[in-house]
């Protein structure tokens, strides 16, 4: 077969043990994975990780002030890097509050429609806006790769 790389998504139990088998296998190929590899624990499988991309909304090295202070504190406190979950939880609740100040109540469902009208808000991770669905529309994707 000829190929450019392999297209394998599934969950963080499996798919190191398949990238495992196909690296075992003689199939070095890059590997497209989805982002619930973007952790650590993908590098449980040594050089077997190595060429494995992983698609994430986070960039370490975003150059805005929100994003360089949260990375920062959360060092400081926590003394390693956020990953892409701690950056999407803080977003979350940053989202959230945002909604609520924008709906000036705590009513479920005026905060709702307020959510679905946010616009270019900053946030760690970057630019978010929303479609009148709750989709969150034009965001950034990075990937990450294992690389030795």
């Amino acid at each position: 077969l000829d190929y450019d790389a392999i297209l394998a998504v599934g969950d963080l139990k499996n798919m190191p043990i398949l990238i495992k088998q196909l690296r075992e296998n003689g199939i070095y190929a890059p590997i497209i994975t989805g982002d619930n590899l973007n952790t650590v624990r993908l590098l449980d499988i040594g050089s077997s990780a190595n060429n494995v991309i992983v698609p994430t909304y986070f960039n370490l090295e975003i150059l805005n002030g929100i994003t360089q202070n949260f990375i920062s504190f959360y060092k400081n406190k926590y003394k390693i890097l956020p990953n892409t979950f701690a950056v999407q939880g803080y977003d979350a609740i940053m989202l959230l509050a945002e909604a609520i100040n924008k709906a000036n109540t705590i009513m479920p469902t005026r905060i709702s429609k307020s959510l679905k009208y946010i616009n270019d808000y900053i946030s760690v991770s970057g630019k978010y806006s929303m479609n009148t669905r709750g989709n969150v529309v034009g965001k950034q994707v990075y990937f990450n790769k294992v690389v030795d």
